[in-house]
């Protein structure tokens, strides 16, 4: 018997260019501002942010949860990401199968490794020092930037499409 090959509806087209466009999101992420610290105040007439990437020496900071975790975990996503979308072209195109308990795993992995950098990035955020607030006198605070944001969405919607697929 001759070989069945895959035919891409448009449905397939809309996954692969969704878990695509995941995929860049996921490693564009990665070189985005992850943190960011700022400092303002309503006496003096100003304010002040100062932005940390993924790859930014923070790990020097002394807190409860290290900072090579988060940087571990967003590269991982990212490069699970990649994995995904190119598991779910070479299932679209009929060149492997891939189905069943394989894809379940895949899936379910690089949504998991998305959804824990966004996790992890919170904890050291809230670990950090927390923020000052005195009033209009001045106010400090340190949370997180797009590229968490960035990289665990766009991993997460990657495996989602690898998981409908």
């Amino acid at each position: 018997m001759a070989k069945k090959k895959a035919k891409l509806d448009t449905k397939t087209i809309g996954m692969i260019a969704i878990g695509i466009l995941g995929v860049l999101f996921a490693v564009v992420g990665l070189f985005l501002p992850w943190f960011a610290s700022s400092a303002s105040s309503n006496v003096l007439g100003g304010g002040i942010t100062q932005w940390y990437g993924l790859f930014s020496d923070l790990g020097a900071v002394k807190t409860d949860f290290p900072f090579v975790m988060i940087q571990i975990f967003g590269i991982v996503a990212a490069a699970f990401s990649i994995i995904g979308i190119v598991a779910l072209i070479i299932k679209s195109l009929g060149i492997a199968k891939i189905g069943g308990l394989v894809k379940l795993i895949l899936s379910a992995l690089i949504i998991a490794l998305g959804v824990l950098a966004i996790v992890f990035s919170f904890i050291y955020a809230g670990n950090y020092g927390g923020g000052l607030d005195f009033g209009d006198l001045a106010r400090a605070g340190f949370s997180v930037a797009v590229g968490v944001f960035f990289t665990g969405i766009g991993s997460a919607v990657t495996g989602a499409m690898l998981l409908f697929k």
